[in-house]
């Protein structure tokens, strides 16, 4: 105990970040507990999602097959989704532990960000105004609250995207890595997001790199906190990736990508054209005793050339429209939120007594609330100090956006967005210290 002890004190918790994280655990246990006596368990795996993680847990631990099948899992083995969440859900499935456990757990990771919000927001503007502020945005915002009880991988995402962030802007390259594969390991598409730091360790040491008369070694010497990051980010993958290579002959990691685009992105856009939307066909030696082994067909690696194609296809007929469609649907899906999809599938069904009324206020509400967010995120990076990590920070979900397009103006699509919730609160934050300092100044002009 005394050993803890001494490891907590050296991290120099403060006592408003102990405040801060009790404040985001105690409304998300509350919420649970709530949750848990009003509707049961279940809730907690009642979005489609969260059933199949449970389903690829309990295969791991019991069956030691990385599956999302039902039945005899150990002849289905499955590459759609990454490895990391189910592993997590796994060691509580292995010691049969309740499901209320596992949604205590994941809000003790939402505490764990609320600190970290505080801390990287004092880190870049120090202002504690702005670290209390966002990291009590966050403890409190319901969407976050959400799908922090749910068996989802946004939390765990969420939490080791900041820590990546956090770690690098402190130069904790090798952490850095580390975290940011394991995130890459939650959710893919930060496979793709990851080279945005390389971008900007280029940038920080440019004057050092560009420097006349540099040697290769010289460069490689400054350079070694970047190579490091990408080394260890790099390992970090490469056992799920080696599972995949001598599993589906691929060093891909995972099967999700092209499908996802053709499931979600592809029958819009043909649509509205009148372009037939088909699947690729199911062989006859694909069925198995009743079960539907179809739907583990479509995520085959096999199929990414047919779902490609198609695509490809659709863009050659139509490229401008193409190009106009993806990038007004990825502006669009910044502006996704959840709050909608809270009330209109979440409270409403459950209360459907609530009174209309008060509901289209409160929808109008959160979406003046979202829209100030971005505005004022937009606010702080024209107006504030240190952009370009401020550019930085808000390049992450605009590149995820233009990466998935479409699919971020899905009706619950505002979860793919929670890990960078805490960007822009963090953003917002400042632009609003901009704004009431811009006021006291005036006050102070005019007295």
């Amino acid at each position: 105990m005394n050993f803890i002890l001494r490891k907590v004190r050296n991290l120099n918790i403060s006592k408003i970040e102990i405040s801060l994280f009790f404040v985001a655990v105690v409304v998300r246990v509350a919420y649970s507990a709530y949750i848990q006596s009003k509707f049961g368990a279940d809730v907690f795996t009642s979005f489609s999602d969260a059933e199949r993680y449970l389903i690829m847990a309990k295969n791991i631990a019991f069956h030691h097959s990385f599956s999302e099948a039902v039945v005899t899992p150990e002849l289905i083995p499955d590459a759609m989704r990454t490895i990391l969440y189910p592993l997590f859900l796994a060691f509580f499935a292995l010691i049969k532990a309740p499901i209320i456990s596992i949604v205590f757990v994941q809000n003790i990771f939402a505490g764990v960000m609320a600190i970290l919000i505080y801390r990287l927001s004092i880190k870049l503007f120090d202002l504690k105004s702005v670290g209390l502020v966002s990291a009590l945005f966050f403890s409190l915002d319901p969407a976050a609250i959400y799908w922090t009880n749910l068996l989802m991988s946004g939390n765990i995402a969420s939490l080791l995207f900041l820590a990546g962030l956090y770690s690098f802007f402190n130069k904790k390259y090798g952490w850095t890595g580390l975290f940011l594969g394991m995130t890459t390991l939650t959710r893919p598409i930060f496979l793709y997001l990851f080279p945005l730091f390389l971008l900007m360790y280029v940038y920080l040491e440019r004057d050092k790199i560009f420097k006349k008369n540099n040697t290769t070694l010289d460069v490689i010497k400054i350079t070694r906190g970047g190579i490091l990051m990408l080394f260890v980010f790099l390992l970090t993958l490469f056992p799920w990736s080696l599972r995949n290579k001598i599993q589906f002959d691929t060093w891909a990691i995972s099967s999700n990508g092209w499908v996802a685009i053709h499931a979600f992105i592809s029958p819009e856009f043909a649509s509205r054209f009148d372009v037939d939307y088909y699947w690729p066909q199911v062989p006859d030696s694909f069925v198995y005793k009743g079960l539907h082994r179809e739907v583990f067909y479509l995520y085959e690696f096999s199929n990414a050339d047919f779902y490609k194609n198609y695509l490809f296809d659709l863009i050659k007929e139509h490229p401008t429209e193409y190009v106009q469609f993806h990038i007004t649907s990825a502006i669009k899906g910044l502006a996704n939120s959840d709050y909608d999809y809270l009330l209109d599938h979440v409270i409403l069904p459950e209360l459907p007594s609530f009174p209309m009324g008060i509901a289209k206020l409160l929808k109008l509400l959160s979406l003046v609330f979202w829209y100030t967010i971005l505005l004022l995120t937009a606010y702080a990076v024209y107006r504030g100090k240190k952009r370009h990590w401020m550019i930085f920070f808000i390049s992450f979900p605009i590149l995820n956006n233009l990466l998935t397009g479409y699919i971020s103006m899905g009706p619950h699509a505002g979860r793919y967005m929670l890990p960078f919730l805490p960007i822009f609160l963090i953003l917002a934050s400042y632009g609003l210290m901009i704004i009431l300092g811009d006021i006291n100044k005036k006050r102070n002009v005019i007295q």
